[in-house]
């Protein structure tokens, strides 16, 4: 519980992380959202290989955790169609495959595999 709030496990370890990482404490996030955007950082310094840019993460992260959201408000799986058609480049099924491997974001689910979701719902 933080002052009359309840948060998740998930959020107090990625808080507290940030917390023991952080040289100066300014550059801790502020809100849940950027706490987010620092995992998503965080994950992304270990990958070597053809590594995506940070804000690109971001962006298709942010583009594929709407898509998961917008119908009921809850993240809820969606067609892996749809999550290429958000992203909407030409270069879309890359980014999606690099979300799922090496990042572990999202997961291809469902018996014929055409759906992703989030790991974390937080996330979403």
């Amino acid at each position: 519980m933080v002052g009359t709030r309840n948060i998740t496990l998930l959020l107090a370890k990625l808080f507290a992380e940030q917390l023991i990482n952080s040289v100066d404490k300014q550059d801790l996030p502020k809100n849940i959202p950027d706490l987010m955007l620092e995992y998503l950082n965080q994950i992304n310094r270990d990958v070597v290989e053809d590594k995506l840019d940070d804000r690109s993460i971001h962006k298709d992260a942010k583009t594929l955790a709407w898509k998961c959201l917008e119908q009921i408000f809850r993240p809820i799986p969606i067609t892996r169609e749809n999550a290429l058609t958000a992203l909407g480049d030409n270069d879309a099924e890359n980014h999606l495959n690099y979300l799922e491997n090496p990042l572990h974001l999202i997961q291809t689910i469902g018996s014929v595999k055409d759906e992703i979701r989030f790991v974390l719902d937080p996330l979403a």
